[in-house]
Parts: C-alpha cells; structure tokens; sequence
C-alpha cells in the first residue's frame, strides 16, 4: 500500500533492518476510503476475503513447495545411501566367498600335513614292511 502510494510512510533503516513509519492520518484517510467504497461496493467484503483466501494459499503453497523441496533433498541423500550400501553389500559377499575358498584350501592342505606327520611318526619298520 505504501508503494501504490494508498499510504503516506517514511523510511526509516537501522543497520540492516528497514521499517517504514505510516502517518496515522494517512491510516484514516484509508480507512474512510474504504468505509466509502463497501457502501457503494456490497461486494467489497467478498472481495477483500477472497484476496485473503488467495495470499492464505499462496503461503500453503509456499510451505508445501519447501516440504516437498526438504524431502527431494532426503530422498536424494536416502538413495546414495542405499547405493552405497549396495556396494559394500557386494564387496563384502566377493571377499566372504574369497574367504570361504581359502579356508577350504588351508583345511585340505591341514589335513595332507597331519596325515604326511602320521606317517612320519611311524617306525621305520612298519613303513619298510607295511604293518
């Protein structure tokens, strides 16, 4: 209202803060233009509610438009995560596999020694003649 010129204000800055200062005759004056006009306009009423309906969605659109960008953000950041994971899942079931394949070679090579030590241990007499 103060840029349509409908109030008279001055400006008035502190720092970074602006705020204007409104002539309380200029509050009046307004105030008798519009007492004027809703004689004149029946719809006047009608109107200002529905300009207040649409800065009231307005600000619910602002809102969801922010909710839904702070979820993008989350989900984008979930799905990295999930690919990550992913990832180490798989890494981890090559090197578990990698794991299990050796330990199966170490425990057949176990088992050739402790028989090749049994029979070292033997005598040298039933080794010569079997028994």
């Amino acid at each position: 209202m103060i840029y349509r010129g409908e109030l008279d204000a001055k400006e008035e800055q502190e720092g970074i803060t602006e705020r204007y200062l409104v002539s309380v005759d200029s509050l009046y004056a307004l105030r008798d233009r519009r007492k004027a006009k809703t004689k004149q306009d029946k719809s006047f009423r009608g109107d200002s509610a529905l300009r207040q309906i649409e800065g009231n969605t307005t600000e619910l659109l602002r809102e969801a438009i922010a909710w839904l960008e702070t979820r993008a953000a989350e989900n984008a950041e979930l799905r990295t995560r999930l690919e990550l994971t992913a990832q180490t899942d798989s890494t981890l079931r090559e090197q578990l596999e990698r794991e299990r394949t050796r330990a199966d070679r170490l425990d057949a090579e176990t088992r050739e020694l402790r028989e090749q030590l049994a029979d070292a241990r033997q005598p040298w007499w039933r080794r010569l003649f079997g028994g």
